[in-house]
C-alpha cells in the first residue's frame, strides 16, 4: 500500500513539473531565429543581384553584417559589391579591414589581399594593385588568378620583362592550362622588353632578352624585327638588313612598316650574311663593307614579289619607293603590275596615278590626276597605312605590335583598306592615368603599348597624421560598441 502511494504521488509530481515546464519554459532559440532571418536577408540579396539592383543588395548585406560582426563572407560580398557599383574607395576599406582582422588566418589574409588588389586595380591604381598580389603570391606561389592579373598589370605598366616572367610562372602554377597563347604571349613580352632595351642602350640585355625570347617560341616577324634592330644598334647594318628581309619574307603584310626600317639604313653598309640559328650570334658584326645603292631596295623587293605572288602591300611598298625618285624602272613595273592584278583596289588607283603623274605624261593628265590624288585630295586617304587585327578584326592607323582591343600579340597586319578610315573612337577612361617616367611617344614608335600608372589624388598619396589615424582607430571602435550593443538588444 506505501509502495502504490508513493508512486502515484511521484506521478502526480512529474506531471506537475511537466505543466509547469510547458507553461514557464522558453527554450533559447535566438540562434536559430538569426540564422533565419540572415538565410532570408541573403535569398533576398541574391533576388536584388538577379534583378540588378545592387543598392537593395548592399541594404540586405548591411542587416547581416549588423547583425553578425563575426561572419566573413558578408563583407566579402559587400566589398565586391561596393566595387561593382563604383564605390572604390569602400571596397577598399572594407578588404583592409578584412586583411587586417585575419593577419592570423593565412588563407582568409591572402583572399582578402586578392580581392583588395582587383579593388586597387578598378580604382585606377596599379602600382598598389600590382603591391598587393606580389603579397599574394609571396604567400601562395600556386594562386593561378594572382599570377594572370600581376601579369596583366605589369603589361599595362610597361614592364614586359616582368610580364613575361609571370606569364610563365603562370604556365607553371596552371599546367594543365598551358596553351600555344599563352607561350607565344610570353615570347611576345621578352621580345617587346628586349625592343625597350634597345631603344635605352642597354644592348647586351636586349641580346639576353632575345635569346630569352627564342627559347619561348620560333622566330617570328616581331622577334626578327627586334633582332634587326639590335643589329642596326650595333653598327651591323648589313645584319639589320638581313633580319628584316627575313621578317619581311615571314610575314609580307607588314611591308610598310618592314620597308620603312629598311630605307632608314645607310647606303654603306657591311657585306650581307645569312641569319644565324644560334641565339649568340643574334648581333655579331662583320667586318667586310660593300657598298649598297638604292637600288638594292627595289630590285630585292621586286624579287620578293615574284617569289611570294601578286601582294598589294609590296606593291603599295613599290610604289612608295619609286614615287621617291630611287628605282624609275621599278616604278614602271609596279604600274604594270597593279593595273594587271589590283586594278579594283582604291589604293592601287590612288598610287598608280601617282606614278602615272612621276612621268612625262600630257600635261591635262597630270592636272587632271594631281587634284584625285594630291595629299589632301579625296583618295588621298587610301595611301596612308591602315592595319587590321587578325584575331578581332579592329582597324588603326598606328602599328602595334600589340592589339589595344582584344590584348593579343603579333596579329595585326597591313589592311588594304577599301573605305575611308573610321574616326578614332573617344575612349573615357574612368580613371585618370599618368604616364610612367619613360614617355609613351617613345614606346609608341616602337609600335608598343603605352604605359599607365595610378593618377592618385594628392591627399591619398599623402601619409596621414598620427592624429588622423588615431581619430579613425576611435571611430573604428566607436561603430563596433555601437554594432554590438545594438544586437545585445535585438537579442
Amino acid at each position: 500500500m506505501g509502495t502504490a502511494l508513493l508512486l502515484v504521488i511521484a506521478i502526480i509530481g512529474a506531471l506537475a513539473v511537466g505543466l509547469l515546464m510547458g507553461r514557464y519554459y522558453v527554450p533559447d532559440d535566438r540562434m536559430l531565429r538569426r540564422t533565419a532571418r540572415q538565410s532570408r536577408s541573403y535569398m533576398r540579396t541574391v533576388a536584388h543581384l538577379i534583378a540588378r539592383d545592387r543598392d537593395a543588395a548592399v541594404t540586405e548585406l548591411r542587416k547581416v553584417v549588423e547583425e553578425n560582426v563575426d561572419e566573413i563572407e558578408p563583407y566579402f560580398a559587400l566589398g565586391a559589391l561596393f566595387r561593382a557599383r563604383g564605390e572604390h574607395e569602400r571596397a577598399i576599406r572594407v578588404h583592409q579591414a578584412l586583411a587586417v582582422r585575419e593577419k592570423d588566418q593565412r588563407k582568409l589574409r591572402g583572399r582578402a589581399m586578392f580581392e583588395l588588389a582587383l579593388d586597387f586595380r578598378a580604382a585606377g591604381m596599379p602600382r598598389r594593385a600590382t603591391r598587393a598580389l606580389e603579397e599574394v603570391i609571396a604567400d601562395e606561389p600556386g594562386h593561378v588568378e594572382a599570377w594572370r592579373a600581376v601579369a596583366a598589370l605589369y603589361e599595362e605598366q610597361g614592364h614586359f620583362e616582368q610580364a613575361a616572367e609571370a606569364v610563365v610562372a603562370l604556365a607553371q602554377a596552371d599546367s594543365a592550362a598551358v596553351s600555344v597563347d599563352r607561350v607565344t604571349r610570353a615570347h611576345a613580352l621578352y621580345v617587346a622588353a628586349a625592343q625597350v632595351a634597345i631603344a635605352d642602350g642597354e644592348l647586351d640585355r636586349a641580346r639576353d632578352l632575345l635569346k630569352t625570347a627564342r627559347r619561348h617560341a620560333d622566330d617570328n616577324a616581331h622577334f626578327l624585327v627586334a633582332a634587326g634592330e639590335l643589329a642596326a644598334a650595333r653598327g651591323n647594318a648589313s645584319g639589320a638588313r638581313e633580319r628584316w628581309w627575313g621578317a619581311l619574307r615571314l610575314a609580307p603584310g607588314l611591308a610598310p612598316l618592314v620597308v620603312a626600317k629598311l630605307q632608314s639604313l645607310p647606303t654603306q653598309v657591311v657585306a650581307a650574311t645569312t641569319v644565324s640559328d644560334t641565339a649568340a650570334e643574334l648581333d655579331e658584326p662583320t667586318e667586310a663593307a660593300s657598298p649598297s645603292s638604292a637600288d638594292d631596295l627595289a630590285t630585292q623587293l621586286a624579287n620578293l614579289q615574284q617569289a611570294v605572288g601578286p601582294r598589294l602591300e609590296l606593291l603599295l611598298a613599290q610604289a612608295r619607293v619609286a614615287l621617291g625618285g630611287e628605282a624609275p624602272d621599278l616604278g614602271r613595273h609596279t604600274l604594270t603590275l597593279l593595273t594587271e592584278h589590283f586594278a579594283d583596289s582604291v589604293p592601287a588607283h590612288v598610287l598608280r596615278a601617282r606614278l602615272a603623274l612621276a612621268s612625262d605624261d600630257a600635261q591635262m593628265q597630270r592636272e587632271a590626276l594631281q587634284a584625285l590624288v594630291a595629299e589632301d585630295g579625296p583618295l588621298a586617304w587610301a595611301a596612308g597605312d591602315a592595319w587590321r587585327c587578325s584575331s578581332c578584326g579592329t582597324r588603326t592607323s598606328a602599328y602595334g605590335w600589340r592589339c589595344d582591343h582584344c590584348r593579343r600579340w603579333a596579329t595585326l597586319y597591313a589592311a588594304v583598306a577599301q573605305e575611308p578610315a573610321p574616326a578614332a573612337p573617344v575612349i573615357v577612361a574612368p580613371r585618370d592615368r599618368r604616364t610612367l617616367a619613360r614617355p609613351a611617344a617613345t614606346l609608341s614608335e616602337l609600335g608598343l603599348p603605352a604605359p599607365t600608372v595610378d593618377g592618385l589624388p594628392a591627399i591619398l598619396q599623402a601619409r596621414p597624421s598620427v592624429l588622423r589615424r588615431a581619430s579613425g582607430w576611435l571611430n573604428r571602435r566607436s561603430r563596433r560598441a555601437q554594432a554590438e550593443k545594438k544586437r545585445a538588444s535585438r537579442d
